[in-house]
């Protein structure tokens, strides 16, 4: 599982973590917990059993009804996190962590406004098996909306499309 997109400079809505789950298999994220720098602070992300299919995508914010509102055409699997703060990602660089029921870190991503999300658009990871510490593996989305919420991202290359490489 990773931190596939970050929204961490709405201009309305919540601020919001999409999850990738790049597995074969389905995973129970009961007891996962998420986190931004200040990993001592963690919310849990769900008490109660969710199945996170295989190959699937996750948003975690804290308002249901608000991301609706900025995102009325999305359907996304959507888990609602009400004891996250309104704002828990720092505009001017930050860290999402993600931690299993064990408290282990699955994934993190630190970020600087540098690698993208202008005017409001999300952070989207591009290669979703690629380092998620890599700049240049994240990118501002460039889809018409400004997010991909529950889709593949707009940046991360079709399954057959040529990349070159550096």
């Amino acid at each position: 599982v990773v931190i596939n997109e970050i929204v961490y400079a709405p201009k309305s809505g919540p601020e919001w973590v999409e999850l990738y789950n790049t597995t074969a298999g389905s995973i129970d994220i009961k007891g996962w917990k998420l986190s931004n720098r200040n990993s001592a602070t963690r919310y849990t992300i769900s008490s109660t059993s969710i199945i996170f299919d295989a190959q699937n995508y996750i948003v975690i914010a804290k308002d249901t009804a608000l991301f609706r509102v900025a995102h009325p055409t999305s359907e996304v699997n959507f888990i609602q996190v009400s004891s996250l703060p309104t704002f828990l990602f720092n505009n001017n660089g930050d860290a999402v962590v993600l931690f299993d029921n064990q408290n282990a870190i699955i994934d993190s991503a630190r970020y600087l406004p540098a690698w993208g999300e202008n005017d409001s658009a999300s952070l989207e990871r591009i290669e979703p098996i690629g380092s998620s510490t890599d700049s240049t593996n994240w990118g501002s989305s460039e889809d018409t909306s400004g997010s991909t919420p529950g889709l593949q991202n707009y940046l991360t290359p079709l399954e057959y499309n040529l990349r070159m490489m550096r």
